[in-house]
């Protein structure tokens, strides 16, 4: 992957939050049901493709996004598991994350996992610490150079 100057360093990987989702759904159904839990529009992006720091296998990964224009949120819902590995090896039992750009509130963050947790289809939700995550730092680049390479197509 042709590496670009990003504007994401180790230290503003606080401007994200991270929610951990285990549903057995198919990621286009669960996009479906977070959206009408959320009042989001998540829609279908090409796959995120990176690669393990220990692995240099590039792996894809289902990926998904609304960009709320109004609050400058963008909502990222990425699948965990592809059939051969995982995209943080270290949540294994994690079969999708919502990523959320931009720091919240306390208030808000619990009211989206409240939404969450009610959606039947959806086992359980919760809130990751991504600085306890080994390594997140380079999905979030992998994420941040797809983003700029699907503008530039």
């Amino acid at each position: 992957m042709n590496k670009l100057l990003t504007s994401l360093n180790k230290e503003n990987t606080n401007e994200y939050q991270l929610i951990g989702i285990s549903s057995s759904l198919k990621e286009y159904r669960l996009a479906y049901f977070i959206n009408r839990a959320l009042g989001l529009d998540l829609r279908r992006l090409k796959d995120l493709r990176t690669t393990g720091k220990a692995n240099d296998e590039v792996t894809p990964f289902s990926l998904f996004s609304y960009p709320e224009e109004n609050n400058h949120i963008t909502y990222y819902l990425l699948s965990n598991k592809n059939t051969r590995s995982n995209l943080i090896p270290d949540l294994r039992t994690t079969d999708y994350f919502l990523l959320i750009k931009k720091k919240i509130e306390n208030s808000k963050i619990a009211d989206v996992l409240n939404r969450l947790k009610r959606v039947s289809t959806i086992q359980t939700a919760f809130l990751l610490e991504i600085s306890n995550i080994r390594d997140f730092f380079y999905i979030l680049t992998d994420l941040e150079i797809h983003e700029i390479e699907l503008l530039q197509n």
